[in-house]
Order: C-alpha cells, then sequence, then structure tokens
C-alpha cells in the first residue's frame, strides 16, 4: 500500500491559489460592508424622521428645542436637550447609533451620530400640518456627525434627513 504526499510544490500552488482568491474577495466584502453601513444608516435616520413626525404632531407643529452638540452647545443653546432626548418617548435609542460609526465616538459623546442642524433655525419653528414642510425651509435637519460613509469632500460621505422623513446620501439643492 502506498500513500501519496503532497509535494512541497504542489502545497505552495494551493496556497498561492488560496491567496489569490483571498485578494480577490476581501476588497468586495469590504466594499458590501460599507453599502450594509450605509444602508443601517439611512433606515436609522428615516426612523428619527418618523418619530421627529410623531412628536411634531403631538406639540402642535413645532420642530423641537435641540442642541446641536449636546456636550459642547453653542451660544444660546445651553441647557436645551439633544434630539436622541427629546425623542426618547418615540424612538429607540439604537437608532441614533450610525452603523459606520465604528467606535462610537459621537454616539458616547453626544449620545446620536446625527448632528440636528440648529444652526439653520429650526429650533420651535411651525410646521405645515398638511405638507410636513417647515415654512419657507426646504434643507435638510440632520445628517451624520461625521465622514462615515466616504472621504472628507465627498458630498457622499454622509447622509441627509428632511423633515418628511425622507433620506438621501447626498444633499438635494433647495
Amino acid at each position: 500500500m502506498h500513500i501519496r504526499k503532497f509535494t512541497l510544490v504542489e502545497l505552495l500552488i494551493t496556497i498561492s491559489i488560496i491567496a489569490i482568491l483571498a485578494g480577490i474577495l476581501l476588497p468586495a466584502m469590504s466594499k458590501a460592508r460599507e453599502r450594509s453601513r450605509k444602508s443601517g444608516c439611512l433606515g436609522n435616520m428615516h426612523q428619527i424622521g418618523l418619530a421627529l413626525n410623531m412628536y411634531i404632531q403631538d406639540n402642535r407643529y413645532l420642530m423641537p428645542y435641540c442642541t446641536m452638540r449636546p456636550s459642547n452647545p453653542p451660544a444660546g443653546e445651553i441647557g436645551f436637550p439633544s434630539i436622541a432626548a427629546v425623542l426618547q418617548p418615540y424612538a429607540n435609542s439604537a437608532i441614533f447609533l450610525c452603523p459606520a460609526d465604528i467606535d462610537k465616538k459621537w454616539f458616547t459623546q453626544e449620545g446620536t451620530s446625527y448632528e440636528w442642524m440648529s444652526e439653520l433655525m429650526i429650533n420651535g419653528k411651525n410646521v405645515d400640518d398638511k405638507t410636513f414642510v417647515i415654512f419657507g425651509f426646504k434643507e435638510f435637519i440632520m445628517m451624520d456627525y461625521d465622514n462615515f460613509h466616504g472621504k472628507p469632500g465627498q458630498l457622499e460621505a454622509k447622509n441627509y434627513l428632511y423633515l418628511n422623513a425622507r433620506v438621501t446620501g447626498k444633499p438635494e439643492l433647495p
């Protein structure tokens, strides 16, 4: 009875084929993982938009007063809660964590991975109860704190939430 063994050349060829396949598959898997994170973020922001719409309906069609950066509020927003705190009765706090906020830096620091656009003077504004548009306002109301979904300078690096709970991968012109 003769037992055939692998030769060193056969073993090296097998290892190199596996390495080549891994080299081909890993970038594709990485891109798929990034698309999955962006999609999860879009879903989270949509849920935040729906929670905000419920809040607005319960509060005489007025936008909440929130600070854009709870850990270091801008002048005029000291004492204002975060959007996550305001919407807590309407939404699970898990939706405020962007899946691409890998180290949870922003979520830990601010209680959310998403920035409330109070600098656009949306706090306390009236919302049209039929169209769900802030009177005279067509800008997004929230966005990712950081370039979670691309390189700095790319419009697609962040996701943007509009008042009607629509979320886009780049800002739309008013």
